[in-house]
């Protein structure tokens, strides 16, 4: 999003994260950093929440560094599982369609025109001053022509948001598998016996070779059943699942950091990370 910053790597750029609240059109936060990964997404993530309260949804595009290299995985990767962990319903993006987040596109269109072409800064100090200064003509100075706006700036036309519930104390980290609950996923079983499951291979028997299989998860055993026929083939329990024991809220927000960073499935990186809420 900005223009590449001397350091010893090429073509290396800042790269913003864009919070913004969809109701308002308020712009909430635009952190800003030479290191965007999902761990970094995670702890912007968690500082969100902190200052502002869950949302009862969250739009992202199909950044790697939100959604893993595959967005239909059948595990979420953490940056899914920490919304989801949360009760926040997740949007993802279709490919090519910024239509679907408007708002986001429109600040990012200020960001660039107002802040980043109109100033050229080179280093990440300067980077930082001027969508601090552009923020805030976008929040308190720039009409906005969205419908809830009255053509006034966001914060101006809106400068009491709803209160949102608190971060909980405690976190269930395997609350995402809630989300699968009656939720089939279809796989075809390869020649020798196997189905991909969760970026691994498992295997259930000859007979259904050249068969599609409907899986479902059975939340409370935590075991992925493969039925046929009417009739359950295999009963498998999931792998790669945090213990079955609540954590403090920071605890857990390190523990998916942590996973994020040992992913092995992990992308390299990409465009910039857009989070419209």
């Amino acid at each position: 999003m900005c223009r590449p910053i001397p350091t010893r790597k090429r073509h290396h750029q800042v790269d913003a994260l864009v919070v913004v609240d969809r109701g308002t059109s308020i712009l909430l936060d635009c952190p800003l950093r030479t290191d965007c990964t999902m761990v970094t997404a995670i702890a912007a993530a968690a500082d969100l929440v902190r200052t502002h309260g869950r949302p009862d949804r969250v739009r992202i595009d199909r950044d790697p560094r939100f959604v893993g290299g595959n967005p239909t995985a059948d595990v979420p990767r953490p940056f899914l599982q920490f919304w989801q962990c949360l009760g926040v319903a997740v949007d993802i993006c279709p490919p090519r369609r910024p239509d679907r987040k408007p708002c986001v596109e429109r600040i990012n269109r200020t960001l660039r025109d107002d802040g980043i072409r109109a100033f050229r800064p080179g280093t990440l100090a300067d980077a930082r001053a001027i969508f601090q200064h552009v923020q805030h003509q976008y929040k308190y100075e720039r009409p906005n022509q969205a419908l809830r706006g009255g053509n006034r700036p966001p914060q101006m036309a809106h400068p009491d948001l709803p209160p949102r519930p608190a971060i909980p104390d405690v976190v269930d980290p395997n609350a995402w598998l809630e989300r699968f609950a009656g939720i089939g996923i279809t796989r075809r079983v390869q020649r020798d016996t196997s189905i991909s499951v969760a970026d691994e291979r498992s295997y259930v028997t000859k007979e259904l070779v050249g068969h599609q299989v409907l899986g479902t998860i059975a939340v409370a055993t935590r075991e992925r059943v493969i039925p046929h026929d009417q009739r359950e083939v295999k009963r498998m329990p999931l792998k790669g699942l945090a213990p079955d024991q609540p954590l403090p809220f920071d605890a857990w927000v390190a523990a998916l950091m942590t996973a994020a960073r040992d992913d092995r499935t992990a992308p390299g990186r990409s465009r910039q990370l857009v989070v419209p809420i």
